[in-house]
């Protein structure tokens, strides 16, 4: 699970159940809801876009559909502004 991301990449979060992803790139003074998809494999994922100069961590919790629960707890992956960087980065709750 990766501490950090890339601003300017992408973070992938999944895991192998539904989930719905709230997050949010300012600290939640906003907030989006994204429905994970699903793969042929029976992975589902929520693909993030990391604007350059991003700042702030992306900051996210799971909704876990076939529970209709959440997580727990919120989770961070901080931004890190580097040159030349369009790694994809997976974070797996």
């Amino acid at each position: 699970q990766p501490r950090a991301v890339p601003a300017g990449s992408a973070l992938r979060v999944q895991a192998p159940r539904p989930f719905r992803l709230r997050w949010s790139l300012d600290d939640w003074r906003t907030r989006r809801d994204s429905q994970a998809a699903a793969t042929a494999l029976g992975i589902h994922f929520v693909e993030l876009a990391v604007p350059e100069g991003q700042r702030a961590p992306v900051r996210f919790a799971f909704f876990w559909l076939d529970a209709g629960r959440w997580e727990g707890g919120d989770f961070s992956v901080a931004a890190e502004v580097r040159r030349n960087s369009q790694a994809a980065n997976v974070l797996r709750p």
